[in-house]
């Protein structure tokens, strides 16, 4: 009988461990953005705002999706310089996107 209760408490020690887990990935996935995907919706007109962190690494990015609600993600970019780059002849021929440091 003894045995029965430790396996009965392995198997729900493993099935809390494997949710916590699960849950934490999915919420973390949807709160953050890689860098290609950022070049990308940028390019297609996505964003409503960049905000760039104190080191420079990371920036804060809203998303447009609607007429009512946005959503903040977190990038990691390589640099500012390249990114600045990247997005050059963007920031000029877009005037309904907004970019704050």
């Amino acid at each position: 009988m003894k045995s029965g209760i430790k396996t009965l408490a392995i198997w729900l020690i493993i099935i809390i461990i494997s949710v916590a887990v699960l849950s934490g990935l999915l919420n973390n996935s949807d709160r953050k953005m890689n860098y290609s995907e950022l070049i990308r919706a940028i390019n297609q007109g996505e964003i409503s705002e960049i905000e760039i962190s104190s080191d420079k690494e990371t920036l804060y990015v809203t998303e447009k999706t609607g007429d009512v609600a946005s959503r903040v993600k977190e990038v990691t970019i390589p640099s500012l310089d390249t990114f600045m780059e990247e997005i050059s002849e963007n920031i000029a021929s877009r005037t309904n996107c907004c970019y704050t440091r």
